[in-house]
C-alpha cells in the first residue's frame, strides 16, 4: 500500500529507536486516517471501541474453550486463519495520499511542527500518555495493587468484563451523543475523579477502593483515548501534513510515546529499591500533566475551529 522504500525507512528508524511495535501502528494509523473522513471520525472510533470491548469479553471465552477442547496447536490454526484474513483485507486498501517523494523529510516536517500548536499539543499528550497508560508502568503498578486484593482470578475476570461493558457504552455515547465542545470538560472531570480515587486507594487499599478507582479509571482512560484518538487522526489530515508528511507525523507520535514509556519503565524499576508510596506520587503528577495537556489540546482545536 505504501511505497516499499518508505516502509523500509520507517522500519529502520523503528529498530534504531526501539519502536518495532510502533512501526506497525504507524502504518495502521495511516490506513485509518486515509480510510475514514474527519466528519465520520467520532462515529467510527466510538463504534470501533464498542465492538472491540464486546470482543474482549467474548473472544477469551471462545479461545479458552477451543484450547481446552481441541488443544493449543489446533487453536493456533484458527488464529493463523484470522491473521491471513486481516492481511488479505489490508491488501484491498488503496492509499489516497501517496507522497510524491520516496524519502521522508524530517527536517521539513520539523519546521511544520514548530508552526503548529495543534501538533505540538498532540505530541505533549503522547509523551505523557507514554509515561502512564500507553505501555507505561502505571498499569503495571495498578495491577500489583489489584493482585494484592483479588488473588482469585475469577473475581478479577468478572470485574474486567463489567469494565469492558462500560467501555462499550462509552463508545456508543461518543459515536452518537457527545459533542466536540464538551471534550475538554469530559477529560478534566473524569480524570479528576480518577486521580482522587487513586489517592484514596493508595492509602486505603481494599476491594471497595480498587473497584471505585477502576470504575473511574475506565471511564476517564477510555474517554480520553477516544477524544485524543480522534484528534490524532484529524490532525493527520491537516493540509500541511496530509499529502506529504503523514509518515513523519506518525513517526513523531510514536517517538514521543517511546520517550515517555522509557522514562516510565525506568522509574518503575526503582520500585525494587524504593517504597511504592514514594513512586506513586510521581505517577499522580504524570496523570495530572496528561490531563492538563489533553485539555489544552482540545482547547487549541476548539479555538482553531472557531
Amino acid at each position: 500500500v505504501l511505497k516499499e522504500k518508505v516502509i523500509d525507512y520507517i522500519y529502520l528508524v523503528g529498530i534504531l529507536f526501539g519502536l518495532e511495535e510502533g512501526v506497525y501502528y504507524s502504518v495502521y494509523n495511516m490506513f485509518e486516517s486515509d480510510g475514514v473522513n474527519n466528519d465520520d471520525r467520532a462515529k467510527f472510533i466510538g463504534y470501533y471501541m464498542a465492538v472491540s470491548s464486546i470482543f474482549s469479553i467474548v473472544f477469551p471465552v471462545i479461545f479458552g474453550s477451543l484450547i481446552k477442547g481441541t488443544g493449543f496447536l489446533n487453536t493456533i490454526l484458527v488464529v493463523l486463519a484470522i491473521v491471513a484474513i486481516r492481511i488479505i483485507i489490508s491488501l484491498l486498501f488503496k492509499d489516497t495520499n501517496m507522497p510524491s517523494s520516496n524519502k521522508t523529510n524530517l527536517r521539513e516536517f520539523t519546521k511544520i511542527v514548530k508552526k503548529s500548536p495543534e501538533i505540538k499539543g498532540l505530541y505533549k499528550v503522547m509523551f505523557y500518555n507514554g509515561l502512564t497508560y500507553s505501555e507505561g508502568a502505571f498499569k503495571s503498578i495498578i495491577t500489583i495493587y489489584i493482585i494484592k486484593v483479588f488473588s482469585d482470578s475469577f473475581s478479577l475476570g468478572i470485574f474486567t468484563a463489567i469494565f469492558s461493558l462500560i467501555s462499550c457504552l462509552l463508545g456508543v455515547l461518543f459515536a452518537k451523543i457527545i459533542k466536540e465542545k464538551n471534550y475538554a470538560k469530559l477529560i478534566g472531570i473524569s480524570m479528576f475523579f480518577t486521580i482522587v480515587s487513586l489517592i484514596i486507594m493508595v492509602f486505603n487499599c481494599n476491594a471497595v477502593t480498587i473497584v471505585v478507582f477502576n470504575f473511574f479509571q475506565t471511564i476517564s482512560s477510555k474517554m480520553r483515548s477516544l477524544i485524543n484518538g480522534k484528534s490524532e487522526y484529524d490532525l493527520a489530515n491537516l493540509k500541511e501534513v496530509k499529502k506529504e508528511y503523514k509518515v513523519e507525523y506518525f513517526l513523531g507520535k510514536e517517538f514521543f510515546l517511546f520517550i515517555g514509556r522509557t522514562i516510565s519503565q525506568l522509574i518503575f524499576m526503582l520500585m525494587a529499591f524504593v517504597d511504592p508510596l514514594f513512586i506513586i506520587p510521581v505517577f499522580i503528577i504524570f496523570l495530572i500533566m496528561l490531563t492538563v495537556s489533553s485539555v489544552n489540546l482540545q482547547n487549541i482545536l476548539n479555538n482553531t475551529k472557531s
